[in-house]
């Protein structure tokens, strides 16, 4: 059955984690026959003929839960005016309030109980919270996508009115061309990630310090941030650690492990973009894109020692180069996208 689903995003294009899930699924649908509509306030690409833009003015506001206010604002102002209602499908990426389908990319947002007092007091913690409920739980939700089954369990833990639209997770998809394979270089050793605490640099660091007391020629590279924004503590004393800012393309040929000690992922392209690449990767239990069940990916939990991390590292680094391994597409994210949720 063809399907016209309008996708509702600030921005349209590759320049982050939840805008590139939605460029490279409306392009999918498109090659599947269906009608694509993008709600957004900029295009960050060059966009297919097919596709309808509906572009909105931008906000001004600095402050995020401003701007994301401003933005519903201006969409529901949209909606309101849009005389093409009949048989859309409404699918939001953002803190939308007329949509039927919701893909929730990150974690949601603590429950009140668990807040501290001065968080509750905060106006910008309780417009975020109320965006959040209107995205889950307004009459028009048919579905909520979480990207992994991390995401679906604080979902779970802090929605329960909401549990019979909660559907299985919608996984973000890859495809081969996307990464260049690795070839086996000899002891050189990932860490990719912007946000440094949250993605575990710091244990990372320390594992690898750990490891090269034993073996002198390995190195490791750093992409998300300079160095100069990284705290003198954790650099102090370290020897073959090179950091480069952020790039949207990783040379993941140049290197045999992918080191991602996260403390909280919701998902983790990086882990099946590396695999895709032929690295082997260690990896903490807080990051989502282990429900692909991908080989060889060695899990340590993010509560142990730093030993326990350098001994994953080193026994990564004596394996054989494993295969390149690539289990779930773009054009299968769609498919089921069409089969599963569109369809209800």
């Amino acid at each position: 059955m063809k399907y016209r689903v309008l996708h509702v995003v600030r921005r349209f294009g590759p320049v982050g984690g939840m805008e590139r899930y939605v460029w490279r699924l409306t392009s999918e649908l498109l090659e599947l026959g269906m009608e694509v509509d993008i709600l957004c306030q900029s295009v960050e690409c060059d966009v297919d003929p097919r596709i309808t833009i509906h572009l909105l003015e931008p906000s001004t506001d600095r402050r995020r839960w401003k701007a994301m206010r401003d933005f519903r604002d201006k969409c529901n102002q949209f909606w309101l005016k849009f005389k093409a209602k009949d048989d859309v499908i409404v699918h939001s990426h953002e803190r939308c309030s007329f949509h039927n389908v919701t893909t929730f990319h990150g974690s949601p947002m603590p429950r009140w109980s668990d807040m501290p007092w001065y968080k509750k007091i905060s106006p910008r913690i309780h417009a975020w919270m109320q965006f959040e409920r209107e995205e889950v739980c307004r009459d028009r939700v048919k579905a909520i996508v979480p990207v992994s089954s991390l995401v679906s369990a604080g979902l779970e833990a802090s929605y329960a009115e909401a549990l019979a639209y909660l559907a299985k997770p919608g996984w973000p998809g890859l495809d081969l061309y996307e990464v260049k394979e690795n070839k086996g270089a000899g002891g050189r050793i990932l860490f990719v990630g912007r946000e440094w605490k949250r993605k575990g640099l710091d244990i990372a660091l320390e594992a690898f310090s750990r490891v090269q007391l034993s073996d002198p020629s390995v190195k490791m590279d750093v992409f998300g941030l300079p160095c100069s924004e990284i705290p003198k503590s954790l650099r102090r004393g370290l020897k073959d650690v090179t950091f480069f800012d952020w790039q949207s393309n990783i040379p993941y040929e140049h290197y045999d492990v992918l080191l991602h000690p996260a403390r909280f992922e919701p998902f983790g392209m990086i882990v099946p973009e590396a695999r895709a690449a032929g690295l082997s990767v260690v990896t903490s239990e807080q990051v989502g894109a282990l429900d692909l069940d991908l080989g060889s990916v060695e899990v340590v939990k993010i509560r142990d020692e730093s030993v326990s991390w350098a001994t994953a590292l080193e026994e990564a680094l004596k394996k054989p180069k494993p295969p390149t391994e690539l289990k779930w597409t773009w054009s299968q994210l769609a498919q089921w996208y069409i089969a599963k949720i569109y369809s209800r």
